[in-house]
């Protein structure tokens, strides 16, 4: 075999070993996040039993909220993200948008971190980390929904829509760091309502994690996604509604 074919038949596993471990490592995070909200850092069950006034730590807080950042953000932009088919230019290229993205994540975990840190302080959680008030956890249900049906939300799915597939070779690893940045914002713009239904119900467990992952990655699916958003959406303000109805 030529030095040429060599190189040839080595890249494609090159690559595939990448894939591997970049998606091992978002396994990892997920074991990371659900461990540290089992923990209590997201007001976990031991910490249900701390006296009133006792918060989580702050820094508990972001890190279990930079973990389950990662965790949900990356399925949904494993398309924008897949090291296959690139060669090593465009594979220096993505790294550097992940990093972009990632600075993005980071910067909003530190909010929700805040927010989360302010409500337990309050006392205004539980130990799952859901929302005391019965009332007020439907309130938040029936927002996240109404979101999902706003022009702002479509806006921001076609915005993500239209840049899954920026440029990552050429003008220099700023541009691809940035790129990630913008788009990371974007998405942030799309998905932070959703970032809060834990607060409304399941807590910070796996079980709702899941579910917003889920609904993250099929958003990004073009008219699919949008239409699975509204659905989504409905659903929330139904929910909502029933649980008003209900007493809360």
């Amino acid at each position: 075999m030529s030095d040429a074919a060599a190189s040839a038949a080595a890249h494609p596993r090159r690559e595939h070993a990448a894939a591997i471990l970049f998606l091992g490592g978002v396994a990892v995070v997920w074991v990371v996040a659900v461990a540290l909200a089992a923990a209590g850092h997201g007001g976990g069950e031991h910490a249900h039993h701390h006296h009133a006034g006792a918060a989580p730590s702050y820094l508990g807080l972001l890190g279990m909220w930079a973990a389950m950042m990662v965790a949900m953000m990356v399925p949904a932009e494993w398309p924008l993200l897949a090291p296959a088919s690139r060669g090593a230019r465009r594979a220096l290229g993505s790294y550097l948008l992940f990093l972009g993205l990632l600075a993005a994540w980071s910067g909003a975990s530190a909010l929700l971190a805040l927010g989360h840190w302010a409500l337990a302080a309050g006392g205004l959680t539980l130990g799952s980390g859901v929302l005391a008030s019965s009332t007020a956890a439907a309130l938040l249900l029936g927002v996240i929904g109404l979101f999902q049906l706003t022009p702002l939300k479509r806006l921001c799915l076609d915005h993500c829509s239209r840049v899954r597939g920026p440029p990552l070779d050429g003008g220099g690893p700023g541009r691809s760091f940035l790129a990630g940045l913008r788009y990371g914002t974007t998405g942030m713009g799309s998905c932070a309502l959703l970032m809060l239904l834990p607060f409304a119900c399941g807590g910070m467990a796996l079980a709702p994690m899941a579910a917003v992952t889920a609904l993250l990655a099929v958003e990004k699916a073009g008219r699919p996604g949008l239409l699975a958003a509204r659905a989504a959406g409905l659903a929330l303000v139904g929910w909502s509604a029933v649980s008003l109805a209900a007493g809360g």
